[in-house]
């Protein structure tokens, strides 16, 4: 009876952990396959080895695009940062804890 009791606890135990893992187990193939239908649709047209080609093609020929320097910047990107007053001390701590 006893050895009955056991093996029954240890069941129910299984069966919890199997119907706690089925959502996680639902939500991955579900996103899986959210994936496999969105990203190739979107993929397919980001031109990556045209441009890959082209940009190996500027190179060799030595095309010169500095005009286009900080021509296309949004906005937010050409502000300085803000760093606040006691950046140095932060600064000076990462050099003598050496991160």
């Amino acid at each position: 009876m006893m050895v009955m009791t056991s093996e029954l606890r240890t069941f129910e135990k299984k069966l919890y952990l199997t119907i706690a893992m089925a959502p996680l187990l639902i939500f991955t193939i579900s996103f899986w396959l959210y994936l496999g239908e969105r990203h190739y649709l979107v993929a397919d047209f980001l031109p990556l080895k045209e441009c890959s080609t082209i940009d190996k093609d500027c190179k060799e020929n030595n095309d010169d695009f500095s005009f286009l320097f900080e021509k296309y910047k949004h906005p937010a990107m050409k502000v300085k940062p803000v760093l606040p007053d006691n950046i140095q001390d932060f600064y000076s701590l990462q050099e003598t804890q050496n991160m």
